[in-house]
């Protein structure tokens, strides 16, 4: 009794340790579970902490995206700002050069009109001065011909006359046969006596006009060496072409200042020179003609003289009233202005453009002796 009674606390031990070891293996297997269930609640937790920091990444890389593109379209909006500024202040001061432009285009057009009106009348001067000058060669070359004409017909007379001298030999000899032939005789005489009146007379012409020659050939040496005194140039100042036409050349250096139209003193006196040697040309058309270089005039003195063209024409007119001031024949004188038309030389230095002002002094002969032949031969 007392062994069943020991045995049966021993089973009661054995269940409650049952119980306690299924309850703990339960514990256990709960414990494990909600473990493994948190475990992957917190895998899964941590899977979207670090979706959720990818995508706070990404929303801050494209926050910086966006502050970048803001700050890019603030500063171009900044540089746009400040090129519309530059824009306008550019297109007003091309809208206050154009107006300006528009201003000088009108004054240019206003200038240019004038100046083509005054091209223009000049042009009408030149021509007929041209025209003048031309009609004055026609007249020389005619005069010349006529010269040569009469100088042929002086030669034929003088041989008429000698075959009237042999003519009057012959009836000299026939006087001893033939006394009835006196009168005939004394007509030939007569008419001989004629012939070599009228001989004299050419002889005396000629004479006047190589002694006319003379005097203007030592006129011209007296006013060249005159000349190279005052103007210690080394080419001569008086050059004679093979028409007959004498060229007197005056350097801008002795006449007048650079840019001017006015005289100076020395210039005054060597125009007075020249005036005298002109007096022994009394058979000559006289033409002055002014030059200039090639530069243009410049604006200080554009409101006296607007181009070349005026100031050549106004020196030669200064030297033509000094020529009348003297005492030479209004109707043989003329002035010419050609600009820089006509240079001497190509300008390639100061001295070029120096030899290029001057003024020049054509002697045109327009022989008056002419009329004297002409009359003689009427006669």
């Amino acid at each position: 009794m007392v062994a069943e009674q020991e045995s049966k606390p021993s089973s009661g031990l054995t269940w409650v340790t049952w119980v306690f070891v299924v309850l703990f293996f339960i514990a256990a297997g709960t414990g494990y579970y909600l473990f493994t269930q948190q475990q992957h609640r917190n895998d899964i937790l941590q899977q979207a902490i670090e979706q959720a920091n990818g995508k706070v990444t990404n929303l801050s890389e494209q926050l910086r995206a966006s502050n970048l593109q803001q700050e890019s379209l603030r500063q171009e909006a900044e540089f746009a700002n400040r090129t519309n500024t530059t824009q306008k202040q550019q297109l007003s001061e091309f809208e206050q050069k154009l107006s300006e432009l528009r201003k000088e285009r009108d004054r240019l057009e206003t200038v240019n009109r004038e100046q083509l009106n005054a091209l223009t009348d000049r042009k009408r001067q030149l021509d007929l001065a041209l025209s003048n000058v031309n009609s004055a060669n026609s007249k020389v070359e005619e005069y010349q011909q006529q010269l040569a004409a009469l100088q042929n017909k002086l030669a034929a007379t003088q041989q008429k006359l000698q075959a009237l001298s042999g003519e009057l030999t012959a009836k000299q000899a026939s006087l001893v046969e033939l006394s009835s032939i006196e009168d005939q005789y004394h007509a030939a005489r007569e008419q001989l006596a004629l012939q070599q009146a009228q001989n004299e007379d050419y002889t005396a012409t000629i004479s006047q006009l190589e002694d006319q020659l003379q005097r203007e050939g030592k006129a011209m040496d007296q006013l060249e060496r005159k000349l190279n005194r005052i103007s210690n140039e080394k080419e001569s100042l008086v050059t004679k072409l093979r028409d007959g036409t004498t060229v007197i050349k005056l350097p801008e250096k002795i006449l007048f200042a650079s840019g001017s139209a006015e005289l100076n003193a020395k210039g005054e006196k060597t125009l007075r020179l020249v005036a005298e040697a002109l007096s022994s040309f009394p058979d000559h058309m006289i033409s002055i003609q002014g030059h200039t270089d090639g530069r243009a005039i410049t604006s200080r003195l554009r409101d006296h003289y607007p181009s070349n063209w005026e100031l050549s024409s106004a020196r030669a007119s200064a030297a033509v009233r000094v020529l009348l001031d003297a005492g030479l024949d209004r109707s043989k004188l003329q002035a010419v202005g050609y600009a820089d038309t006509r240079p001497l030389v190509d300008e390639k230095n100061d001295d070029d453009r120096a030899n290029n002002r001057r003024i020049e002094i054509y002697l045109v002969p327009v022989p008056a002796s002419t009329r004297e032949f002409e009359n003689m031969e009427g006669n």
